[in-house]
């Protein structure tokens, strides 16, 4: 499994996983595996008339809410 880390401000948050799919109909599913500050969760989310790169970007957002770096 490949890491990542994404930066907000100075608060590095390591992706564990990205995997996105597509299902017809431009709906994406992307899910996303994370560790935080000791913590570690899953988020996934599926949106319609994306592309992939929208789709990725929509959720790294989210998951900077999530974790409230935002």
């Amino acid at each position: 499994m490949e890491l990542e880390q994404l930066e907000f401000g100075n608060v590095a948050v390591d992706v564990v996983n990205v995997a996105c799919s597509y299902q017809w109909g431009s709906r994406w599913t992307v899910k996303v595996m994370w560790r935080h500050s000791g913590q570690e969760g899953f988020l996934q989310q599926t949106r319609s008339g994306l592309d992939e790169a929208e789709a990725h970007a929509i959720v790294v957002d989210a998951l900077a809410g999530l974790l409230g770096l935002v």
